[in-house]
């Protein structure tokens, strides 16, 4: 086993601490911290703005073995505070590599810890009943009793994912038209961006529709004009509750006006808020890519990509909304349509990236919408 002398702690707001070798950039990190058990795809999850400010613990030791690479993002910039490993990074051993984890953590200004007990990390967040906040520090040489105090002394709970709009800092700036369509008079989508990962987009490209991405603060006049015959709600990072009053007056107009729309993760929750549904923050968020969940429609367990860290109640859900989905790792609500209208979303990812294809249906029912609608 690799020696070293450890010159960085992963500190835990309740005080416990974890010794280990930094990486990366040498500058302190701090955020909410969250565990994801996916044994691929560490790329994926750093680009995607749904993780943005959170400290990331990868389950999977062998991180670093698959380099990386320039398809395998999610969107052109990394959105982790920091992340936590098991191991230290493995050299790059994969055909379609181009890059070391390494340089390309140092070219993408990511920092972190490795050859940390990352399986009594993610015991203590199970355990907690509670988010935890968290700080990666690196120091000159091994750090005392003293240096660790002081780490706990500076966090405090704004690090907390409760209460934080971070939608505005990755949705798009500006509208944004990608048509590749080959099919005359395909049906346009239009997409609201609260940090949309990449291979959602990907997957409505293949139904040859043309694609209007808006920020997530725009108009209904805006997207309208786009003449639009779906709307997609995507994914996207922080809590939905503190978006301000334009982001809810869109979906609100949207929901009026009789084009189907489907939500993603964030975008389910933003939906089910606009129909009058409540939101509540996990005590430990789901994370990972062998999530089972129940479709209580088809009566038929899919296994999922998951990434959220706030979750719909159940119990809050009005007359005119229907459970769909439902975890079957914590009975958690995974999913709801609405009764008499066009209008579904999911708390998982049906494009996955990385994770399991198995929920890729739902693109296809909501395109049977979108045609039916088109059609009208």
């Amino acid at each position: 086993m690799l020696q070293f002398s450890p010159d960085a702690a992963l500190v835990l707001s309740d005080g416990s601490f974890f010794m280990g070798k930094g990486l990366g950039l040498r500058q302190p990190l701090a955020g909410e911290i969250c565990f994801n058990t996916a044994m691929t795809g560490y790329q994926e999850v750093m680009t995607d703005p749904s993780y943005a400010e959170q400290l990331v613990v990868f389950s999977c030791p062998h991180i670093g073995n698959v380099g990386c690479n320039d398809l395998d993002y999610e969107s052109s910039n990394t959105h982790v505070r920091g992340i936590v490993l098991g191991d230290m990074p493995t050299v790059a051993s994969n055909y379609r590599a181009r890059h070391d984890f390494l340089d390309w953590l140092q070219s993408k200004g990511v920092a972190g810890i490795c050859a940390v007990d990352t399986r009594q990390v993610i015991r203590k967040i199970a355990a907690s009943g509670q988010p935890l906040q968290a700080m990666i520090r690196q120091f000159d040489g091994s750090p005392s009793a003293t240096d660790i105090q002081q780490v706990v002394e500076e966090m405090n709970s704004s690090l907390s994912l409760s209460g934080q709009n971070l939608v505005d800092a990755v949705t798009t700036s500006e509208i944004q038209v990608f048509d590749n369509s080959i099919i005359p008079n395909a049906p346009k989508i239009a997409v609201i961006d609260y940090g949309v990962k990449d291979s959602i987009l990907w997957n409505l490209e293949a139904y040859s529709c043309p694609i209007t991405l808006f920020p997530a603060s725009a108009s209904i006049e805006s997207v309208l004009q786009c003449n639009p015959q779906g709307v997609l709600l995507s994914n996207g990072p922080g809590d939905p509750r503190a978006l301000g009053a334009q982001h809810y007056k869109l979906v609100q107009n949207l929901l009026q006006t009789r084009l189907p729309v489907m939500g993603i993760c964030f975008g389910y929750q933003m939906l089910a808020l606009a129909l009058g549904a409540k939101i509540e923050q996990m005590p430990t968020g789901h994370h990972g890519v062998n999530h089972p969940v129940f479709d209580l429609l088809q009566q038929k367990v899919v296994i999922t990509s998951q990434n959220h860290e706030f979750a719909v109640l159940r119990t809050s859900l009005p007359e005119n909304l229907e459970a769909t989905h439902v975890s079957l790792f914590d009975g958690s609500l995974a999913g709801v349509h609405c009764k008499n209208r066009p209008i579904f979303g999911v708390q998982f990812h049906p494009e996955a990236s990385p994770g399991p294809h198995e929920a890729r249906y739902l693109f296809d029912n909501f395109m049977d919408l979108v045609q039916a609608h088109a059609q009208t």
